[in-house]
């Protein structure tokens, strides 16, 4: 397993994330958590509301 360095901040989203949006949704929705946020060690974390089937 590779971990972060020290500097890293890892964020979760923690509302539902729809992932029908595909890799580009879902970095649409970085940018625009990133806009309040100057950090250039930032990771984000997405995980299903649901079960995963």
């Amino acid at each position: 397993m590779i971990g972060p360095s020290g500097a890293v901040r890892v964020m979760v989203a923690t509302k539902p994330v729809d992932f029908r949006k595909g890799a580009e949704g879902l970095a649409t929705l970085v940018r625009e958590a990133m806009a309040a946020i100057h950090s250039a060690a930032l990771s984000m974390s997405f995980a299903p509301s649901g079960p995963i089937a």
